[in-house]
């Protein structure tokens, strides 16, 4: 017997419910169950197709009594999804002594591979030739499976693992037995909200590392109107700060620092502050005057001219006054870092300022990657989507939808799919070879979309240090990036990694270098972003 599972309406699709009719009819003599939620569409692709030789449980708990009872009368648990991000209830058949059977899609070859059967994307008469042998072989005992799965997945390896891996990360002022709890406060202009859940997300991930690593972490947002908790963060308005006893926290960091609320707030409660940290990491410290790019004709006049020239005069009084704060501190009261040795310059040029006169220190740690990515290589899935994808906001031109545009039409022998939302291509045409969604997506889910295509192109114009092109070449995916300082900077070392001229733009497909690629994103995983940033709040900075 073999044992399926079904999904409500929305995920028919992404877990291949539309295909288990071609599956039971590949195999007529042997019988199905499936289990689900099955209804609406789901409901109507199953009951229309008259299998006899499948039954439908329905809704059932979890890991319940007649799921475990199915289970452990079924040979096979299959899976026929389009994408899994892991794949939890074939690990739960193989604990049962159910033997895995999937297409090879998503993260399923790291958790499935070596336990159970893996088959080609779509190839249905593959699926059910496997099944066949594995219904008929009884070499292979339910005992063998299951004790292959405990080996694998059991409570006690995944806690090990674990205490193997924050060993490792904590720094050396935590394993050396020293205070082991910082409290550390974090200012920032917004922070994410369930209505804008990627508002500054990269500082929320920055915080939940922190907490892990067992500092206790608060968060003062200027845009919040009352307190609340984001993922076990505590976030309070200016107005709770008040009642809080600042001076009680052993680091108060402003990130992205702005004139409008982080000098006011500082200024407010100095003498209250004994440790502070800027993390400066765009457009805050630098001239947009003299390094952002021109806006898209067709955002308008107020776009193209009147914004530009009210921020060269709000940029030229900011920044004075920034380079006045800087000069009167003390080295004792402050510390910068830098995401980049790009943005760091350019703060320079911009203030005309040189950092290494300051009394205080300053230090480029760059933004880690999230970690869907670090745990990820690049292994393509057949059928490919297209040749070329691209995830950029449309409308911004430091962006580049432009150039992206170009790169296509400069091959009309490859196809290109660029997500992303904005009005770009209501005012612009899309090439024929360019298929443009308009979809954005959270972080974690973008390394299963990548396994579709065979290279990305990220162009820019203005970066500070390029999260996602990080993130991308450390999987070791072939990437073309634009040919800029900060692009070279940071990912110039990848073997995988091409660079095109933005004004003519050209397409050749750089290698696949998965090992070369992970050996050169050290300097991007947390065991050199975070726990450096935890040494310069500490006060134990040895580098620069």
């Amino acid at each position: 017997m073999v044992f399926l599972l079904s999904a409500k309406d929305d995920s028919v699709l992404v877990k291949g419910v539309d295909r288990i009719p071609e599956i039971c009819r590949a195999l007529p003599d042997i019988e199905f169950i499936l289990a689900g939620d099955i209804e609406g569409k789901a409901l109507a692709v199953i009951e229309g197709s008259n299998l006899s030789n499948l039954k439908l449980f329905g809704f059932l708990k979890f890991q319940g009594p007649e799921f475990v009872e199915l289970l452990n009368s079924s040979r096979v648990v299959c899976l026929p999804s389009r994408m899994e991000s892991f794949g939890a209830a074939l690990i739960d058949g193989a604990l049962l002594g159910c033997w895995p059977v999937c297409f090879d899609v998503g993260a399923l070859a790291e958790t499935i591979g070596g336990l159970g059967s893996l088959v080609s994307d779509g190839r249905i008469d593959d699926l059910a030739r496997v099944i066949r042998e594995l219904i008929n072989d009884e070499s292979i005992s339910a005992e063998e499976i299951r004790q292959k799965g405990i080996e694998r997945f059991s409570q006690d390896r995944r806690a090990e693992l674990l205490r193997s891996i924050f060993a490792e990360w904590k720094p050396k002022w935590f394993r050396s037995g020293s205070r082991a709890q910082m409290k550390i406060l974090v200012v920032v202009q917004a922070y994410p909200t369930e209505i804008y859940p990627y508002s500054m997300a990269f500082v929320h991930a920055r915080n939940v590392m922190y907490q892990q690593l067992g500092h206790k972490v608060d968060v003062m947002s200027f845009s919040a109107e009352l307190a609340y908790q984001w993922n076990g963060v505590n976030v309070c308005t200016e107005s709770d700060m008040e009642k809080t006893s600042i001076e009680a926290y052993d680091a108060v960091i402003f990130h992205a620092p702005n004139l409008r609320n982080h000098l006011r707030f500082w200024w407010k409660y100095r003498s209250r502050i004994h440790n502070l940290i800027f993390i400066v990491h765009m457009t805050e410290w630098i001239s947009r005057w003299m390094y952002a790019p021109k806006p898209y004709s067709f955002l308008g006049w107020k776009s193209r001219y009147l914004k530009p020239s009210m921020n060269r005069i709000y940029d030229f009084i900011k920044l004075k006054i920034w380079r006045w704060f800087l000069v009167g501190r003390k080295a004792e009261s402050l510390r910068i870092i830098f995401v980049s040795d790009w943005i760091r310059a350019a703060a320079s040029r911009s203030m005309g300022l040189d950092f290494s006169e300051l009394s205080f220190p300053t230090y480029v740690i760059h933004n880690p990657i999230h970690p869907a990515f670090a745990a990820r290589s690049y292994k393509p899935t057949e059928p490919m989507e297209a040749d070329v994808v691209t995830i950029r906001p449309f409308d911004d031109s430091k962006y580049g939808v432009d150039v992206a545009c170009r790169m296509a039409e400069s091959r009309p022998d490859l196809t290109f799919h660029i997500f992303g939302k904005g009005r770009f291509f209501m005012h612009y045409k899309a090439p024929s070879n360019l298929k443009v969604i308009d979809k954005i997506f959270p972080q974690h889910e973008i390394p299963d979309i990548l396994m579709k295509y065979r290279m990305a192109a990220l162009p820019t114009r203005l970066d500070s240090q390029g999260v996602l092109m990080c993130e991308i070449a450390a999987m070791g995916m072939p990437l073309l990036v634009s040919d800029l300082p900060i692009c070279r900077e940071m990912v110039g070392q990848f073997p995988n990694v091409g660079f095109i001229d933005n004004d003519r733009p050209t397409v050749e497909v750089p290698q696949i270098a998965v090992e070369q690629a992970k050996s050169c994103s050290g300097k991007f995983l947390a065991s050199n972003t975070v726990e450096r940033e935890l040494e310069v709040f500490k006060g134990s900075h040895e580098f620069k």
